[in-house]
């Protein structure tokens, strides 16, 4: 905290709930153990930090902190069924079409659950595949990990900065 000047966030619905900031711009240390299970008891109870994303009917926040926390913590099948419910995966997209006919959002419902339920080197080649840009490297990923090497896909923090740099020739930090 001296190297930083800054101070810990005190409230528990905060999402850096008693994090400490590491110089340097190298993030957040989380010196709290088991905080992700506070921070939803909190959220439950009092709703989310006033500022934060999220509804801002006093209900549904309440909703949002259990299916926040179902989604994140609790395991990959109740996840993916909040994951359905909400029609959105972790990066923000959508998983079925809206108002599509009902064979149509079944097969995307289906092709979800079997993406997500497939082993990693087959996600990779999925998402490899459903992108148009892809071009001369599709399967590219999936193909090194069959291999036994380590890939790593990008992280969120990268592709938004990939996409931010794209459209406005900066991090998206910046």
């Amino acid at each position: 905290m001296a190297l930083t000047g800054s101070v810990p966030e005190f409230d528990p619905r905060s999402g850096k709930w008693l994090d400490i900031k590491l110089p340097f711009g190298m993030g957040y240390f989380s010196i709290v153990p088991h905080k992700a299970y506070v921070n939803a008891i909190a959220r439950g109870v009092l709703g989310k930090k006033e500022g934060e994303y999220g509804s801002e009917d006093p209900f549904l926040q309440r909703v949002e902190a259990a299916t926040g926390f179902a989604s994140g913590r609790v395991g990959q099948i109740p996840g993916m069924l909040t994951d359905i419910i909400r029609n959105e995966e972790f990066g923000g997209r959508r998983i079925y079409t809206p108002g599509a006919p009902v064979g149509q959002q079944l097969g995307e419902v289906g092709g979800y659950i079997g993406k997500t339920m497939s082993p990693i080197v087959a996600q990779n080649v999925l998402d490899d595949l459903s992108r148009s840009e892809a071009g001369a490297g599709i399967g590219v990923r999936g193909t090194i990990g069959v291999t036994g090497l380590n890939v790593r896909p990008l992280s969120m923090t990268d592709q938004l900065s990939q996409i931010s740099r794209a459209a406005f020739g900066k991090d998206w930090r910046d």
